[in-house]
Formats: structure tokens, sequence, C-alpha cells
């Protein structure tokens, strides 16, 4: 988790303070999602001078067109931002932005950290840099950003597994497009050894009801998080996500039909964020509402 207060400094006595005075709109600082943070801002004019960012950092432009002042080390010059393009300030990079009419973006602040580990089977040096790129269209970081607003705004129903995995492919994606270096992952044509897919298979069982990370299982399986989901994926047919949220439904199942728990309670034990979660998960595997499935059960439910 990212703590909001430290993502842009003043190069001038290195004091640190928030991008912008105004809160966001909403921001996952509160969250578990590791090494990642996502906000949604909307503001008025702005001006930031000889700062920097301690993480690499993606902006996707919300709304109307906007000019954008720019002066870094090597150049000066007015970009115009228009609506979903994208924006990359690689981490450290000393410049001035100014803004005269108000704006809206989401921000993705990435640590080094977690950009790394996203490709550590790579075999890449720690020295890969991201460039930087003003105003850009790329459908793909767009469109995952979105996803993570999305999943952020719903409360984060798919938990850490869910956001993470998604972060991850944005990193690699922005690794390979956005770098000085391209690094190729480590070709693979099947899926994970069996022993370790044994031993992530039982990890999620044995945690189903936890907020794990996606970081946890890739470190089970000694693999990169994005290097992971692909090969867990050919090895079952389902992403990470996916596949614990079977596990999770399946768990449910079997807590209806062996306790008198309330929903909200067996949702909890089965690792839902809440009861409306639950059931919209149960509905979608098995057709029809817990508590459908309950009277069911007792309706079919042979006499004693």
């Amino acid at each position: 988790m990212l703590n909001r207060k430290q993502l842009l400094i003043e190069r001038k006595g290195g004091k640190a303070f928030p991008l912008l005075n105004k809160a966001p709109l909403s921001s996952s600082a509160g969250s578990d999602w590791r090494g990642v943070l996502l906000e949604h801002h909307e503001t008025g004019a702005f001006e930031a001078n000889d700062v920097y960012f301690q993480n690499d950092t993606v902006f996707v432009h919300l709304g109307e067109p906007v000019n954008l002042d720019w002066k870094d080390e090597k150049s000066s010059f007015t970009k115009e931002l228009t609506p979903g393009s994208i924006t990359v300030i690689p981490r450290w990079m000393r410049h001035s932005a100014r803004c005269s009419t108000s704006s809206s973006f989401l921000m993705l602040s990435l640590t080094r950290e977690f950009l790394m580990d996203s490709i550590a089977d790579w075999g890449q040096s720690s020295e890969l840099e991201l460039n930087q790129t003003l105003s850009h269209e790329d459908s793909l970081v767009r469109e995952l950003c979105f996803a993570l607003r999305e999943e952020l705004e719903n409360g984060s129903p798919g938990g850490r597994v869910y956001g993470e995995s998604l972060s991850a492919s944005l990193a690699v994606h922005l690794i390979k497009n956005y770098s000085s270096s391209k690094p190729e992952p480590t070709a693979s044509t099947g899926g994970l050894a069996k022993y370790k897919l044994r031993q992530v298979i039982n990890y999620i069982h044995e945690h189903v009801a936890e907020d794990f990370s996606l970081q946890t299982l890739a470190n089970i399986a000694n693999l990169s998080p994005f290097h992971f989901t692909r090969m867990f994926k050919k090895s079952t047919g389902l992403p990470p996500r996916q596949y614990l949220i079977r596990c999770r439904v399946q768990r449910a199942r079997q807590l209806l039909l062996s306790s008198t728990d309330s929903l909200s309670s067996i949702a909890s034990q089965s690792g839902f964020c809440d009861q409306s979660h639950f059931t919209a998960h149960f509905k979608r595997f098995y057709g029809i509402t817990p508590k459908a499935f309950v009277q069911n059960e007792i309706k079919n439910k042979p006499a004693d």
C-alpha cells in the first residue's frame, strides 16, 4: 500500500506533498494493493514547479481536452491532453507542469519493487527505466486503469488478487512498450509443474476466506506474478482470480448445506467482502440465489 502523501517531491529541500491539495474522488490508499496506488482526481487550474515523483506514474486524462505546459531538463513545450490519452512520467524525472483550466484524470503510481517483481523471472536488470510519454493513445493501459477504478469504486470485491493481477498486467505492458530496453518473458509451452500447481491449489483452499495477494501465490511457484498468472491459466483453464472465486462459491455451497449460519456469515466465512457480492457470484455459478438454494434443499430434503 502506498501513502498518497509521499508521491510528489519538491526538488529543493526534498519536501514531500500530495499531488493536489484537493482530496481525490476515490483512492486505493486504504486498500491492501501492494505497490500500487490509484486515484481519481478532479481539479481546477494547477501548477507544480521543479518536482519529481518517487514512483513511476501513469495518468489517464478524462473529460474535455486541456493544454498542459510542460518543462523538463531537456525541453519545454505545450501539449494538448485529449480524452482517454495516457501520460507516463518516470520516477525521479525533474519537471514543471501547469494547466490553466480544470481537468479530470486517473493517476496510477507503481513502485519500482512492484514493476520489477512483475518481471522477476525475465532475467532483467534493475537498471530498466520507463520513458516519458505525454498524451499518447494506448487502449490497453486506459482500459486496465478503468477496470482498476471500477474495482475500487465497487469496494474491491475481487480482493488483492484481482487488483494486483490487473496492475501486474499493466506493469508488464509498460515495461515492454515504454522502456528503453525491450525485455521479453521466458518462453513457456506448458503450465505449472504438477507439484507446484498442487502447492498453489492447496494454499488457495486452506486460505480461501483470506484476502491474500497475487504475489503470495507467485512466490509459491517461484515465478513473477505475470508469468505465474499465464502458467496457472494454462494448467487450470482459469486465471487465479476466477479460480479463487470458484473455490469461494464452492466453499459457500458446502456451508449452506452443512450449517444454519446467516447468509452474511457464510459470505464472510467464504471470503466474500459482503452478502451482495456473495449472492451475485453464487447466482452466476448455480443459476439461483443462495436463499433460493437453501429453500430448495429444505423442500427436497426427505422426511425423517
